[in-house]
């Protein structure tokens, strides 16, 4: 259905057949879900229709992956791709598959693997790929460290503190 969906969208017929003007707008209408849970859900139906994620698919078609688990895989890729390294990987596309062939060679080894895990696998793996990301990210963090202490006047306080994730 989603598929379908997508393709009504794509030829900008979604206004008229289903009353909305996007694909997550008109789940969240028709189907009742939220609107985080709707639009993860266009984006798995826009990258399955346009073949952006063939390997997805496949594990899809072939029963081996939930939605929800395909839905993280999209999100996690299409994040990944915003932020690749351009220099080594100027074709969007080729790095969508490479990181969508990477996310189901990991689910085939392990198929116990969550939707929560894939996701993490995928933020490592964009890492790796584009380790000046990771470096930049921390480097901004650490700039922007600080910590508050906010004395209340019944005589308590509370510390509130920023940071990179390894001062944590």
């Amino acid at each position: 259905m989603l598929l379908r969906l997508a393709q009504i969208q794509a030829t900008g017929n979604l206004l008229e057949v289903g009353g909305q003007r996007t694909l997550a707008g008109w789940i969240t209408q028709a189907l009742g879900t939220n609107p985080a849970e709707a639009r993860s859900l266009a984006r798995v139906a826009e990258a399955l229709f346009n073949e952006q994620l063939p390997e997805t698919r496949k594990a899809l078609d072939e029963g081996v992956l939930s939605l929800g688990e395909a839905a993280a895989i999209a999100k996690v890729v299409e994040a990944s791709t915003a932020t690749r390294n351009t220099t080594e990987f100027p074709d969007a596309d080729e790095f969508r598959a490479l990181m969508d062939a990477g996310l189901m060679a990991a689910k085939a080894d392990n198929p116990a693997l969550s939707a929560a895990q894939l996701t993490q696998l995928g933020k490592r793996v964009s890492i790796r790929l584009h380790p000046a990301l990771a470096e930049d990210e921390y480097k901004k963090a650490y700039d922007a460290r600080r910590l508050d202490v906010v004395r209340s006047f019944e005589g308590s306080f509370y510390l509130q503190a920023w940071g990179p994730e390894v001062d944590a």
